[in-house]
Order: C-alpha cells, then sequence, then structure tokens
C-alpha cells in the first residue's frame, strides 16, 4: 500500500452512503459456530460491517484498516460495541495488535505476505477465514461479475489452500456466488483451524 492507496480508499468512502450499511459477510454468517467467542481480528475492515457482526455476537475485536474515513463511518455505527478501530497499512508495518486472536477473519484483500504473517497470530485452535476474489475461467469474467479487474488483486485457482496448508482445513470452495443484488462473483473462500 502507499499514500496513493490510502487517499483512494479515503476518497472512495467519503462518496459513500454513511447510512448504508451491507449486512457481514454470507461466508462468516455461515460459518461463524466453527469459531469459539473471544478475540477477533478483522483485517481491511472498512466500514466494519463484519467486526460489528462479531462484536453484536460476543467478539471484542480489532479492526484494522488504512482508510481513516471508512473508520470513522464505522465508528460511528459501533453503538459502545467493544471494537478498537486501527488506522493501518498493515503492508508497510509489521505490528499487528497482539498474539492469540481465536478468530482472524481477511475479506477480498489480497496479501499473501500478510497471509502468511497473520497464522502466527491464531490462539491455538483459533480460526482463520479468508475470502478473495477469484480469478474467473476464461471467457467468464465480463457481464455482471463483482469485483476488480485488476487481476493482482484476485487470486488464483488453488492459490489459497495453498498458501494456507500448514493448519487444519475445515472449508474450502472455489467458484461462482451469486450475491444479493443478483450479480455474479467469483470468489475463493477458506477457512482453517490452528492445531491445539
Amino acid at each position: 500500500m502507499s499514500n496513493y492507496d490510502k487517499e483512494k480508499w479515503n476518497s472512495r468512502y467519503a462518496k459513500a452512503d454513511r447510512q448504508a450499511v451491507r449486512p457481514a459477510s454470507e461466508l462468516l454468517q455461515a460459518h461463524l459456530a466453527l469459531a469459539r467467542p473471544g478475540r477477533a481480528l478483522d483485517v481491511a475492515c472498512g466500514t466494519g460491517r463484519n467486526a460489528l457482526f462479531l462484536a453484536h455476537r460476543g467478539f471484542t475485536v480489532d479492526a484494522i484498516d488504512i482508510s481513516e474515513v471508512a473508520l470513522s463511518h464505522a465508528s460511528a455505527q459501533a453503538e459502545g460495541l467493544p471494537v478498537r478501530w486501527l488506522c493501518q497499512d498493515l503492508l508497510a508495518s509489521p505490528e499487528i495488535p497482539q498474539f492469540g486472536y481465536d478468530l482472524i477473519i481477511m475479506f477480498h484483500f489480497v496479501a499473501p505476505t500478510l497471509l502468511a504473517r497473520l497464522t502466527g497470530h491464531l490462539s491455538p485452535g483459533g480460526l482463520l477465514m479468508v475470502e478473495e476474489h477469484l480469478q474467473p475461467p476464461e471467457g467468464r469474467g465480463g457481464g455482471a461479475v463483482t469485483g476488480p479487474h485488476n487481476p493482482q488483486y484476485r487470486v488464483g485457482p488453488g492459490e489459497l489452500q495453498q498458501d494456507l496448508n500448514e493448519l487444519d482445513l475445515l472449508f474450502f470452495y472455489e467458484g461462482e456466488v451469486k450475491e444479493a443484488d443478483d450479480r455474479s462473483a467469483w470468489l475463493s473462500q477458506v477457512i482453517v483451524r490452528n492445531p491445539e
């Protein structure tokens, strides 16, 4: 990331509707029962939809994003919930707030070197849940498909599973997913558990 990236995201979030809070990730909602309540880390949290969801369900959350504008939107929705909003560029800084997270989530932020570091911050038995945009099969990326056009911000088939193969695999899916607005997204989804 860079100052350019920070300004880009600040500008994007400044134009967004502060009142429009999207629901939490379907992956997170569907599989939260796999995680034990405790401390959670939301990496690249944006406006906090997933951090707020976790806090409402008993987690104490550290939520990190590069955009202070996004974090301002998020904290306005927090209503005294146990969320610590941290403005930080995790690609430029090696500082992750603490060790021993029971759940770490990273959605739609492709950062393989960071992903490798995150696994060392899980508690024994802790879960890492990752969802990234997937490079669609040739000829299937056009039309009403959501996500970045730049392939740098998408993962290749099997890439996430390979990057996390030292942890216990609980869930893996790659393919097309229908979103709430009827558009399609090509996603790679992985949930792994740190051995006890």
